[in-house]
């Protein structure tokens, strides 16, 4: 049987914090009579793929690559980026037990939520992309992180819920390509 990786999001400086000034935040908002999402994230530094609140989101250059090498089960959707905050925390201290600056309200959403859009810098930051898998009802085993093999569509990408499953052959592949903003958990079919 092939190999198999649930992929989440890495852990990020800051707890909470660093995953929102990494990864962003994904919305889902009502744009002419249409259920849209929509990525507020801060910048200049975006990630090639990342996992806000379990959606994965690539850099046009990884999506690009991706197109030309073939993998199956999934397809890569242009995402609306609706909102960009300045906020070069790459720069601060990434082993500090704590970010650099918090929101005023202490949430870590609001670097974002609350934060004054950056026009020019939104204009900068690559295209981004969505990478959608269909769900296959009845994958996943209840209460657990992997899936149940018979159920698996034989793609390199498949998903129920929230859980996104990787080939081996496609993590093997992108982990050349992708910053340390997502993680892959081998996992055993059941």
């Amino acid at each position: 049987m092939p190999d198999f990786y649930a992929l989440r999001p890495s852990v990020a400086p800051w707890g909470d914090y660093g995953r929102i000034l990494r990864d962003g935040l994904i919305k889902i908002e009502t744009i002419d009579s249409g259920t849209v999402r929509t990525l507020h994230r801060t910048g200049p530094y975006v990630p090639k793929m990342c996992a806000p609140f379990r959606a994965i989101v690539v850099a046009d250059d990884l999506r690009a690559e991706l197109i030309g090498a073939k993998f199956t089960g999934f397809t890569l959707n242009p995402l609306l980026v609706r909102k960009v905050v300045r906020i070069d925390w790459q720069t601060w201290d990434l082993t500090a037990d704590d970010p650099k600056e918090y929101p005023p309200s202490g949430n870590p959403e609001d670097y974002v939520l609350t934060g004054v859009h950056d026009a020019h810098l939104s204009m900068e930051l690559p295209k981004l992309w969505v990478l959608d898998a269909p769900s296959t009802p009845g994958l996943q085993v209840a209460g657990t992180d992997t899936f149940y093999w018979a159920r698996h569509p034989r793609d390199d990408v498949a998903r129920e819920h929230t859980i996104h499953w990787f080939s081996g052959d496609l993590v093997r592949w992108l982990k050349d390509r992708v910053d340390n903003a997502v993680a892959f958990k081998l996992i055993q079919p059941r």
